[in-house]
């Protein structure tokens, strides 16, 4: 009985690789890491590339699934120039 308009929805990516100044950060949780790559290829869950590559397909996957929040994995160094580009957007 709740107003589809009113939820809102997470989206918590299962690997991460993320090219940044000429070095790669990476996060991969065991769920991904435990999926055949064919999966893996066709999911929303999974970000790699460049920062603004990624900013893009992030931009994306909200426009089309109505994303609200994302978690980025626990990598730090991988999450933060996402993040910046990211902020107010």
């Amino acid at each position: 009985g709740r107003d589809p308009a009113g939820l809102e929805f997470q989206l918590r990516m299962f690997d991460v690789r993320v090219t940044h100044r000429g070095q790669e950060h990476r996060s991969t949780s065991s769920h991904a890491a435990l999926a055949p790559p064919e999966a893996l290829a066709a999911s929303p869950s999974v970000l790699h590339g460049s920062v603004d590559e990624c900013v893009d397909r992030l931009l994306a996957i909200r426009e089309r699934y109505g994303i609200n929040y994302l978690h980025l994995g626990g990598n730090l160094d991988a999450a933060a120039p996402i993040v910046a580009r990211l902020a107010g957007r």
